[in-house]
């Protein structure tokens, strides 16, 4: 299942994720290990290069044409929505929401393909100010905006990762309306 795409330009990397994709709902697990992504990985795109891991995914530098880009895979693929949320909830529009995150180019069942950034950086001040703009406007919604999760892109200080404040119900059900990434709330 593919939550959304936008860019057409990039159909023939979109397509190679979508057969990683393919690969790891194949293995019909509940929680996949670093080497079972790896082989899946490398192997369908070999100059890809580990970029990073954390508890629920794990990060490679992808380098299409000139541009490099982020592949994150999730684990489990129960988790994936939970890191759409954030990005979700920050705008009604693409345009808004790139405007505080980096921008999210697929997302599909295991992954999640992001524009690359460089790390941000502590001693500018001019970034440090943004850094603060950002906390201060998403301090109810989200936690987790530190340094760490945070990236310059095109010149400015983005989200990378985030994870929203407080956990919805066990009555409430977010589902996906449709590819626009219009986030519906339903109570059940």
């Amino acid at each position: 299942m593919v939550y959304f795409t936008r860019v057409d330009r990039f159909k023939l990397l979109e397509e190679k994720v979508l057969r990683i994709d393919e690969q790891l709902i194949t293995f019909n697990r509940k929680r996949l290990s670093k080497e079972i992504i790896d082989s899946v990985v490398f192997n369908i795109l070999p100059d890809t290069r580990f970029l990073g891991e954390g508890v629920a995914k794990i990060a490679y530098l992808i380098k299409f044409g000139k541009r490099p880009f982020v592949l994150k895979i999730v684990k489990q693929k129960s988790r994936m929505k939970a890191y759409l949320y954030p990005y979700l909830l920050s705008g009604k529009t693409p345009q808004e929401r790139n405007r505080y995150f980096v921008k999210h180019y697929f997302a599909s069942e295991y992954c999640i393909l992001q524009r690359f950034g460089t790390k941000m950086d502590e001693s500018d001040s001019a970034q440090i100010a943004q850094y603060q703009l950002l906390k201060k406007k998403f301090k109810r919604k989200l936690y987790d905006i530190r340094p760490v999760n945070l990236v310059v892109d095109l010149g400015k200080v983005k989200i990378i990762d985030a994870l929203v404040s407080g956990h919805p119900t066990k009555n409430t059900v977010y589902e996906y309306a449709d590819f626009n990434l219009n986030l519906t709330k339903v109570n059940k």
